[in-house]
């Protein structure tokens, strides 16, 4: 099932968001969301994740981004040295 369900996700090319949540609480209709930071890297979620299922030639932006996570990361200087081998 979840197979096909991530095979779906990926031809699909739209990743959506996973948000972490700080204070649990309800939220409804009409509450107030607000955008506390905004990076100005100009990387998006659907970049990432093209970068990552099919444009690995572009994996170096990935490093340009100072708040890219450490997995990440790891996953984009391996991709590096992968293509530096061949």
């Amino acid at each position: 099932m979840w197979s096909a369900l991530l095979r779906r996700f990926t031809k699909a090319g739209r990743p959506g968001a996973y948000l972490r949540i700080i204070e649990e609480g309800e939220v409804g209709a009409g509450d107030e969301i607000r955008i506390l930071e905004r990076p100005d890297h100009g990387l998006s979620i659907g970049d990432v994740f093209r970068i990552y299922t099919r444009d690995r030639h572009e994996v170096e932006a990935l490093l340009a981004v100072p708040q890219m996570s450490e997995g990440w990361r790891q996953w984009a200087e391996g991709r590096i040295q992968s293509q530096v081998k061949r």
